[in-house]
């Protein structure tokens, strides 16, 4: 059976997607190092040289002032952020999910590339609430970069091998791809959205 560390409560309501619509907007706190419930999270998980976790999953990056997921379309991404509540304690950031096999690419204006997370159709992260990956999951995971997120290639390999791993039956190995993207408040470069230092993998 595979366990997800922290049910994602808001999902059912908040985060389906309408209308065929595959890009949105959140505002998120970050998880990380030194955060209450991290170190048994990695343990969890089995992934202790993390340090920070981005993802689409709202039980480990939570909404900020609960404001969930807003689907809209690439070209109503900036007067959706106005709707938002702004990332201001130097953890929150601004979260835009965009479907790998939705139309576009590239970073959004403004926006950083993150890495790439999977999810079932309740966003909960196969990837990083659900787990540990092991068998032919587990050199994927070694290889995940500072926001514990995978590169393109990999998260194809991981939606390929997740039904052969856990068995078709289970919900969490149907996922989809969300190429995600984060910004901070403030200019486009502001190195709070990287405290690590380190850059995501391509």
């Amino acid at each position: 059976m595979v366990l997800a560390y922290a049910r994602n409560h808001t999902a059912e309501r908040q985060c389906r997607y309408p209308d065929g619509r595959m890009l949105f907007v959140s505002t998120r706190q970050c998880f990380r190092y030194g955060d209450p419930g991290w170190d048994s999270y990695v343990a969890s998980v089995e992934l202790p040289h993390l340090r920070e976790v981005r993802t689409i999953d709202a039980g480990l990056n939570k909404y900020v002032e609960q404001c969930g997921c807003v689907f809209c379309d690439s070209s109503e991404v900036e007067s959706v952020l106005e709707t938002l509540p702004r990332p201001t304690d130097g953890r929150g950031y601004y979260l835009l999910g965009r479907s790998l096999e939705s139309d576009g690419d590239g970073a959004p204006d403004g926006f950083e590339l993150l890495g790439c997370d999977l999810s079932d159709e309740t966003m909960t992260s196969s990837l990083l609430n659900c787990g540990p990956w092991q068998g032919r999951l587990r050199p994927l995971v070694s290889r995940l970069n500072s926001y514990g997120l995978l590169s393109i290639a990999d998260a194809r390999e991981a939606q390929r091998l997740l039904p052969l791993e856990w068995g078709a039956e289970e919900p969490h190995a149907a996922a989809d791809i969300w190429v995600l993207y984060g910004r901070a408040a403030g200019t486009p470069d502001n190195q709070a959205l990287n405290p690590t230092g380190l850059r995501p993998a391509g």
